[in-house]
């Protein structure tokens, strides 16, 4: 058989790039690997409890995207993983005091973002039955007219979630989501204080404007997993754009930058154990490997 030896030359080229991108792309995660298993860390173990296993991998992939974007930590300093099914591991570099918390904030939250009206009628005892039924599992939110937020004190905390007083009444009908947000970013309200600046999709913008447009005069609760963070009174029309207003520090814009440009979370973590690590050793103090803070 007679073989072009120009043929023959560029598949050999074809194949050796080829190789050679594969061990480039091994070496990229050895290297990872070993720059966060070569220094001080902590390991943290998440349940994802009733996640399917889509929904793990899922929880997996935005988990990860969120550490990445985190400034105090650097590329290839993060590792989210499956340790067994319905349960994760995040490992992080060495984190302390607010840097962490704001780690697990990033990790724990789902990234819900929900656009609601305000019932006029504030109903305690309407509010009231709803925050029992949540609390035993027979609230079914596909079949309810109305829902509850928790509302902030004026520090910018959330209330008490425990009582009743601290939620405020919302419609659930027509309410908008997060997920038609196509842009966010940071800016300034008109008193020039820090706040979020987004930019709706073309389904967005269409019902953001039908919804405004029957509802002036009424307030807007803005929602972030169960909690509002404003509620301005709608005195236009909207379409097209909006802004969040609240007491953001530099961090908490930074992060729910974070929050709203990915997708949500299909499921809350709830974190089972906490555990510092060392580089490639073990904690011999209790005759083996250190089991962790359990949570």
């Amino acid at each position: 058989m007679n073989v072009n030896p120009s043929l023959a030359c560029a598949r050999s080229g074809i194949a050796v790039v080829a190789m050679v991108g594969a061990l480039l792309f091994l070496t990229s995660g050895f290297e990872s690997a070993a720059a966060l298993t070569s220094e001080e860390g902590v390991e943290l173990v998440y349940r994802l409890q009733g996640a399917s296993v889509s929904q793990v991998d899922k929880a997996i992939d935005v988990i990860q995207k969120r550490l990445e974007q985190f400034e105090p930590v650097k590329k290839g300093q993060v590792i989210v993983s499956l340790l067994r099914p319905q349960e994760i591991s995040v490992k992080l570099p060495d984190l302390k005091g607010s840097d962490l918390e704001r780690a697990k904030n990033l990790i724990e939250m789902r990234g819900d973002l929900r656009f609601m009206i305000e019932s006029v009628r504030q109903d305690a005892a309407k509010i009231a039955a709803i925050l029992r039924r949540k609390e035993n599992g027979s609230y079914n939110p596909d079949d309810e007219k109305f829902d509850i937020a928790l509302r902030k004190n004026a520090e910018g905390k959330p209330l008490p979630t425990s009582d009743a007083a601290s939620y405020s009444l919302v419609v659930r009908k027509d309410a908008l989501s997060g997920e038609m947000i196509s842009k966010v970013y940071a800016t300034t309200d008109d008193f020039g204080s820090s706040a979020i600046g987004f930019d709706w999709n073309a389904e967005g913008s269409r019902l953001c404007g039908e919804l405004t447009e029957k509802n002036k005069g009424r307030n807007l609760a803005i929602v972030l997993d169960g909690v509002i963070l404003s509620a301005p009174m709608i005195k236009e029309r909207i379409t097209g754009q909006g802004i969040i207003t609240g007491n953001f520090t530099v961090d908490d814009i930074k992060d729910l930058i974070v929050f709203l440009g990915l997708e949500k979370l299909p499921v809350k973590p709830t974190l089972l154990k906490e555990s510092p690590r060392r580089p490639d050793t073990k904690d011999k103090s209790d005759g083996g490997e250190k089991r962790g803070t359990e949570k």
